[in-house]
């Protein structure tokens, strides 16, 4: 069966959804919250490691206990919260 997973990555966790590609019934949910560092008052910061170490890990979770298989995935959609930015050096780190 077709499935498609979908990613929340919000202010404080990733949310890892899948959802059965026909009727897009709900099958799984994994949340996986992180700690926001805020090293002044009106910053927020969050190592870009978080989010990817974080997301990975419940798309793994996600699909162990929807026993779903990784082939059955035919799209990846990705939410964000607003005014994020991750600056990446020529080799994508």
């Amino acid at each position: 069966m077709e499935s498609i997973i979908a990613l929340d990555v919000g202010t404080t966790a990733v949310k890892a959804a899948l959802f059965s590609g026909k009727r897009l019934a709900m099958k799984g949910l994994v949340i996986r919250e992180y700690t926001l560092l805020t090293p002044s008052h009106g910053m927020i910061e969050i190592d870009p490691e978080e989010y990817w170490n974080n997301a990975v890990s419940a798309i793994r979770q996600l699909m162990s206990q929807t026993c779903a298989d990784y082939k059955s995935i035919t799209a990846i959609v990705c939410t964000t919260q607003g005014e994020t930015l991750i600056p990446v050096d020529k080799n994508a780190n």
